[in-house]
């Protein structure tokens, strides 16, 4: 009797949840103009001062983000760098460095690393931007690129999802239900 009562009650318990990702703040720049200069075999895709929205950060001002990529034309995907800053009323309160870069349908994705700035706790380990090009660009935005020219954009900014703490047992019901168990084993073992 005693096996089947503790399997009961342990089975009852809550034993603790599974972790599920903690919702990470978002930047929008619905809108923003990105100019495209190359020069002695590298090539350079510069954003700066876009018009910011924040949905889950405490931002006092105005926000206005800054986003570059530097790559060799040959290899633009082996060997970029670049950076992601964001700035409210003039002050940088969220800065990272890029780390890769991957191409997509008139789209890039792209994650930074190293962050610093007041904001960098709310996004974990790192960024993630998706950019879109609004002109048709193909497979390879990289390559289809011409330099001289300013290419209409929009990019959504997350941070890379972080496990939520996977919560104790629930120590009280635990405690009372092992302390129920030792006095029914007592009253098990006196009976017979």
């Amino acid at each position: 009797m005693f096996k089947f009562l503790s399997a009961a009650i342990l089975g009852l318990l809550p034993l603790g949840a599974s972790a599920a990702p903690v919702a990470s703040p978002v930047i929008d720049v619905p809108l923003a103009s990105g100019a495209f200069v190359a020069f002695d075999g590298r090539g350079d895709f510069l954003g700066f001062d876009a018009p910011a929205a924040s949905q889950g950060l405490a931002v006092t001002g105005e926000l206005e983000a800054d986003l570059s990529v530097n790559f060799d034309l040959a290899d633009p995907y082996g060997d970029a760098d670049g950076a992601f800053a964001l700035r409210d009323d003039g002050l940088t309160v969220l800065e990272g460095f890029l780390d890769t870069i991957t191409p997509g349908s008139d789209m890039l994705s792209l994650i930074f690393t190293g962050l610093s700035g007041d904001l960098a706790a709310a996004f974990g380990d790192g960024l993630t931007v998706d950019l879109f090009f609004f002109d048709s660009l193909g497979d390879d935005p990289l390559a289809a690129l011409t330099g001289g020219m300013n290419y209409d954009i929009a990019y959504v900014v997350e941070g890379i999802a972080q496990p939520a703490p996977i919560p104790l047992p629930a120590g009280g019901l635990l405690l009372m239900s092992g302390i129920g168990l030792l006095a029914l084993r007592r009253r098990c073992k006196a009976q017979a």
